[in-house]
């Protein structure tokens, strides 16, 4: 059966601090909303706000990358009475490597290992059921784009796949970016 899947992404500013001299310090709040029209299994629609940080430290060429989030999912069937909540914590760990393209553009590759832990409660006709899965540890790697509109603003776009079932194929979490960030 195919899978047809509307996607509507958005990434609040991001406020990026640096160190004033070496410029090896950067600290990056995230927030963002995403809401996902499914059909399949049958047709449902899924809710995320997430919220965190992310920190680089090092030359842009070669930087450490710690990220830490929490996310609150919604997944709502409402033809079959059910609904799935889970609140979750995740961390990356990794290395980040930018590389300027022009002076108004720089592409990013990133790797390493992510953490999540999370809480799945569900309701089926009213009966609340309380889950909390084992902390999954897999790899990700990633890659985006950085376009500098003024000397203070850009605009990024990103993809990072996180291997769930790795080495398998199949289970994989894409998660996509599009926003815009200031330095200060």
């Amino acid at each position: 059966m195919k899978k047809l899947t509307f996607i509507l992404v958005f990434y609040y500013p991001l406020i990026v601090f640096s160190a004033e001299n070496n410029n090896y310090l950067t600290i990056m709040p995230i927030t963002g909303y995403e809401r996902v029209q499914k059909l399949s299994p049958t047709v449902h629609t899924k809710d995320r706000l997430f919220y965190g940080v992310r920190i680089l430290y090092g030359p842009p060429l070669f930087s450490l990358e710690a990220e830490y989030t929490q996310a609150k999912d919604t997944e709502t069937f409402a033809t079959q009475g059910l609904l799935i909540k889970e609140d979750s914590e995740q961390a990356k760990l990794g290395i980040r490597s930018s590389i300027g393209l022009t002076t108004f553009g720089s592409w990013y590759l990133r790797a390493g290992g992510t953490a999540r832990k999370s809480v799945v409660t569900t309701v089926k006709n009213g009966v609340s059921t309380l889950a909390e899965p084992a902390i999954r540890v897999n790899p990700y790697a990633g890659t985006g784009l950085a376009f500098r509109l003024q000397s203070n603003f850009a605009l990024t776009a990103g993809v990072t796949v996180i291997f769930s079932d790795y080495p398998k194929k199949g289970a994989d979490e894409y998660q996509t970016s599009l926003g815009f960030s200031i330095s200060i």
